[in-house]
């Protein structure tokens, strides 16, 4: 393969040194910056003889071939038109391969004093079975973070209350097509940083189908605008919280983005002084008797740091070159006054307490080349590194009578750091208008340390067991991919997926390894149909869950002294099977029926001991197949100014087929879930708004806890000044009305085990965003042209 690819590749370049063809592209955007897609670009003479035309791609490219000898040297118009913007035409004279880009302003009609205007792009679009949201075209959309934007899409969730996820599966982040791995509070984090003015288009997958990894499961991809004027785009922003119990954050953000020539550059950088304050209540009444009860206050500050980079360079005639970096770093000090305590009811005292800081980061870069996109052949090939992980530092201490006198006893760290490389090949080729064929290989070498060290006090006289861990997982590719079109409304698309896992785990302090290595082969099947006012996808697909890194860590871990986990380096991948039916009505309206089937499904079984200590321990306890049905409507009325979405979800899981010992409770095998929600935004003016959210989810049960009824509501309002559309500063005041907390009973071998979670953090927020631009701009160039015939007056040579 790795042969192929450089014939391939040798095959691209000697083409176009042995051209005999001038060329001339470029890219056409509109007045937000947005690829105007489906413009026609046509080549003239004078006399209006057409020499070469072509359309736009969905990224606004366009691309003229004609035989150098017959417009050398000439005096041509170059023409664009399409229906939504006003006609260009542009004065050139070539003399070698040109590459010109395009702003197109607005096409507005008046009739008898009635105004119309072309259709502009929808807010969602249907896209090969995907959801893709124009984010341009939500209102208000530049003064949210991409948190609080996809929080406003259909069937996407994405705050600390719930995560990140997509039509209620979990959801994989991905930025202009690259992974991003990150745990759910970081990927919020990291969310709430990223202006959304620095955001083009978002892609909702559900069936990700073989050019993502198996391991996806829903996918989240957020493209990030591209600079296709000469010139340069800049926003500035920043923010100020001030909560209930007075304390302040801060946050600043700028987006740049600058093109000359063959060269586009586009950055973002943000930092943010994050505040936190979470409450936790574990109580455990065991069968014996006795009781213990752990409160925790989680209460501090985290400076986060994001920021991606994207350089392109266009070496010839949209051959191109991408280098990527980006990063993302926190830096917490969580329990700064407060500590975790843990109280004893039957003596009536506080025998254990504990304070912690932690961080977490991720770093990556990519190199990526890419040829031309109006080829029928193109070729796509990258190469990548990630690295980072996370550090936790936690003091215990025992709290004498005198709750001011504190005897520290034992220091813990522990660090979880890794990195991975990844190279891609992906080859794709149309055969004629209807078959499209996708060909990829993908390699991934991961590697994981995990570091857990012990200091104990010399007069304290239990030793915890140092842990030493070093894990790898590499990972081996491939996937073909044809889509084809029937017609203007049927499309089918199959594709199968190979993967091929390796891992070495080794328990260095306990001189444990094992490795293991399995094939697995993941088909899909999608059929989507699309009339103007109806769209629909049916199909089938497949995935695997791979047991998380912590899960497999071997050895005992302790919490506390009355709680410890073990994992299991011996648990195998779950299998996922799932038939899909995604319906979008009016361009608003999303139903996802869905069902699934899970083998050997892995997770936390819990354990009690004697000595009334608690164990976490993971198995692959059985397989479960699941049913479930979403329900989104989006709205706008009056004029736009009232916006939002209610959304509903319900599903059914049962358990089947018991695995390594374990017993599925009689009356838990099956279980009902479910939900309803909403976002609403009324714009009173353009400068005054409110918005409200709000969740409900019901009682249920599951396997092993109860989980009682939990909701919660925010309201906010924004006023904003607007002055040239340039400078907007926004008022919020969030969470006033939150009560969304989290209380589950655990029911085991005779305990009851109840833990609470509480977030109270009522806050106002005041921020601002100015953007600026500057640069050449075409479109006034052809406007000062339109009406100069004399400079085409001369012979056609």
């Amino acid at each position: 393969m790795k042969k192929t690819s450089i014939i391939i590749f040798l095959f691209c370049l000697q083409k176009i040194l042995l051209s005999q063809e001038l060329q001339i592209t470029g890219y056409i955007t509109n007045s937000n910056l947005n690829p105007v897609e489906v413009a026609t670009v046509s080549l003239c003479k004078k006399d209006s003889t057409v020499l070469s035309f072509s359309t736009t791609s969905s990224e606004g490219y366009f691309f003229l071939s004609i035989e150098r000898n017959k417009v050398i040297n000439r005096n041509l118009l170059l023409n664009i038109t399409h229906i939504s913007y006003n006609t260009q035409t542009i004065p050139i004279k070539i003399s070698s391969d040109t590459v010109i880009n395009i702003l197109l302003q607005d096409n507005v009609h008046n009739l008898n004093e009635v105004v119309i205007t072309a259709k502009k792009k929808p807010v969602i679009e249907f896209r090969d079975g995907n959801l893709v949201v124009n984010t341009s075209q939500i209102p208000n959309a530049e003064t949210y973070d991409m948190a609080k934007l996809l929080s406003r899409l259909p069937g996407v969730s994405a705050s600390d209350k719930e995560g990140l996820t997509y039509n209620g599966m979990p959801a994989t982040l991905y930025i202009d097509g690259r992974k991003q791995t990150f745990s759910i509070s970081s990927a919020i984090n990291l969310l709430k940083t990223i202006p959304a003015s620095a955001i083009e288009q978002v892609e909702l997958n559900s069936m990700s189908l073989a050019q993502y990894d198996a391991s996806s499961g829903a996918v989240i991809n957020i493209k990030t605008k591209k600079q296709r004027i000469d010139g340069y785009y800049t926003s500035i922003g920043g923010e100020s919280r001030t909560y209930d119990d007075k304390n302040i954050d801060v946050g600043t953000s700028m987006s740049y983005m600058f093109k000359k020539n063959r060269v586009m550059f586009n950055a973002t950088f943000s930092y943010k002084n994050d505040y936190t304050k979470i409450n936790y209540s574990d109580s455990t009444l065991y069968a014996g008797g006795s009781s213990i009860l752990i409160d925790q206050l989680h209460k501090g500050r985290t400076n986060i740091y994001t920021g991606f980079a994207n350089l392109n360079w266009d070496v010839k005639n949209g051959h191109t070159f991408n280098f990527n970096f980006f990063f993302y770093d926190d830096f917490g000090k969580h329990n700064t006054s407060e500590p975790t305590l843990i109280h004893d009811i039957t003596d009536n005292k506080y025998i254990q307490s504990s304070k912690s800081k932690t961080n977490d980061d991720l770093w990556s870069a990519n190199i990526e080349y890419q040829s031309r996109d109006s080829l029928s052949s193109r070729l796509k090939a990258s190469y990548g590194i990630v690295y980072g992980g996370i550090r936790a530092e936690k003091e215990y201490y025992n709290q004498a009578d005198n709750i001011t006198e504190k005897k520290w006893y034992l220091d813990s760290d522990a660090r979880m750091i890794g990195h991975r490389h990844t190279g891609k090949i992906d080859f794709e080729q149309k055969i004629g208008n209807n078959l499209h064929i996708d060909i990829g290989v993908k390699v991934d070498f991961g590697k994981l340390n995990d570091d857990v060290t012990y200091v104990t006090n010399t007069q304290y006289t239990v030793n915890y067991p140092e842990s030493h861990f070093t894990g790898m997982e590499n990972v081996f590719a491939s996937y073909v991919r044809g889509i084809y079109t029937i017609n203007d409304k049927w499309s089918i698309k199959g594709a199968i997926r190979a993967e091929n896992t390796n891992y070495d785990i080794n328990l260095r302090s306990e001189n444990i390894s094992t490795s293991r290595s399995y094939w697995n082969i993941f088909p899909y099947l999608t059929s989507t149909f699309k009339t103007n006012n109806y769209k629909t996808s049916f199909g089938f697909a497949s995935a695997i869950s791979r047991p998380n890194y912590e899960w497999l860590l071997p050895g005992i871990r302790y919490s506390n002294e009355y709680s410890y986990t073990v994992g299991n380096p011996n648990l195998e991948p779950s299998k996922i099977y799932t038939v899909a039916w995604n319906q979008l009505f009016f361009e608003y309206v999303l139903l996802n029926m869905r069902y699934s089937y899970f083998k050997d499904i892995s997770g936390s079984i819990i354990i009690s001991h004697n000595d009334n200590v608690t164990e976490y321990g993971y198995k692959n306890f059985a397989d479960m197949q699941k049913f479930d049905a979403t329900l989104s409507l989006p709205f706008q009325f009056f004029d736009k100014k009232f916006s939002g979405k209610i959304e509903g979800s319900v599903a059914y899981s049962k358990y089947r087929i018991a695995k390594n010992g374990f017993q599925i409770p009689i009356d838990r095998n099956g279980f009902w879930k479910g939900s309803i929600g909403g976002i609403m935004q009324y714009q009173i003016t353009d400068r005054f708004g409110i918005n409200t959210w709000f969740k409900y989810y019901p009682s249920h049960k599951m396997l092993q806890y109860d989980l009682k009824s939990r909701g919660g509501m925010d309201l906010g309002i924004s006023y904003s000044v607007l002055k040239n559309d340039r400078l907007i500063f926004t008022l919020d005041a969030e969470n006033i009305f939150d009560s969304f907390d989290k209380a589950y009973t655990y029911y085991y071998d005779g305990n009851i085990k109840t833990t609470n979670r509480k977030v109270n953090l009522r806050f106002i927020k005041f921020s601002f965003l100015l953007k600026l631009r500057g640069g050449e701009k075409i479109s006034d160039k052809a406007k000062n042209n339109l009406n100069d015939i004399k400079r085409f007056s001369g012979s056609d040579n």
